[in-house]
């Protein structure tokens, strides 16, 4: 469905734009980057399914690695939605597959979303402070994960919910979700967990980033030109227009 979604989107901003210039740019293309560009994709999703499955195991699920692998798969069709909440989908089917509750597996989901954001802030960190505003962006972003990794490691906010939520039966019924969910986050991002954790979402984005750098060197698009535009868009709507331009300047449009 995913798949199928993106391929629709695609071929409708093909059909927008100028077709011509789409098919010549296609035809430009050096085809033989596309097994570099696979490969690394593959790297990218073998890494990601190495943490989802080391997650499983750190929480003691009893799922073999093909039926791990089938479910990591069947995430992706949720991919597009909000946040890739969707992707809690994995949490149902491991429970159909292992008995496992669902707000367990659902802390694994958490826990990969918050180490892939961490793994994309230290590639991000390599480029972002070259833009305006870059370590503000960064620093921002760096200290939400910093609290939300704290807050869930906090034995007492377990505590609290049991405390502070009202005794009428159904809403009772969510503490123990919320227990057993704040208890595999606790377990996912112990030190060791979290450090190997990020390592691997750091690598496995790396491969994803190289990917697209291909892609676009590809199309004699450099990164480091893209960079330069960037910055100066951001400069401008910022400061607003300069006063001169180079020339050179002036062929960056």
């Amino acid at each position: 469905m995913a798949t199928a979604l993106g391929a629709a989107v695609a071929v409708g901003l093909v059909l927008a734009a100028n077709l011509a210039a789409t098919l010549e740019a296609l035809a430009r293309f050096p085809w033989r980057l596309v097994p570099l560009v696979v490969a690394a994709v593959l790297a990218n999703y073998a890494l990601r399914f190495l943490k989802w499955h080391f997650y499983l195991w750190r929480l003691s699920i009893p799922l073999a690695w093909r039926p791990s692998a089938l479910v990591f798969l069947a995430g992706f069709t949720m991919s597009i939605t909000p946040g890739k909440l969707g992707e809690l989908l994995k949490a149902v089917l491991v429970r159909d597959l292992a008995g496992t509750e669902v707000s367990r597996t659902a802390s694994v989901v958490m826990a990969e979303r918050l180490t892939d954001v961490a793994g994309l802030l230290i590639l991000s960190a390599l480029g972002a402070t070259a833009l305006p505003h870059g370590p503000l962006l960064l620093g921002s972003v760096a200290v939400l994960l910093i609290v939300t990794v704290v807050v869930v490691r906090t034995p007492w906010l377990t505590r609290l919910a049991r405390r502070t939520i009202p005794q009428r039966l159904l809403v009772t019924r969510l503490t123990d979700p919320l227990r057993l969910f704040l208890g595999g986050g606790r377990a996912l991002l112990a030190p060791g967990a979290l450090t190997f954790a990020v390592v691997v979402s750091a690598v496995s984005w790396f491969f994803e980033c190289l990917a697209l750098y291909v892609i676009l060197d590809g199309f004699d698009l450099g990164v480091g030109m893209l960079l330069i535009r960037v910055g100066r868009r951001t400069g401008r709507e910022t400061c607003g227009p300069a006063s001169g331009r180079s020339d050179g300047t002036q062929r960056l449009r």
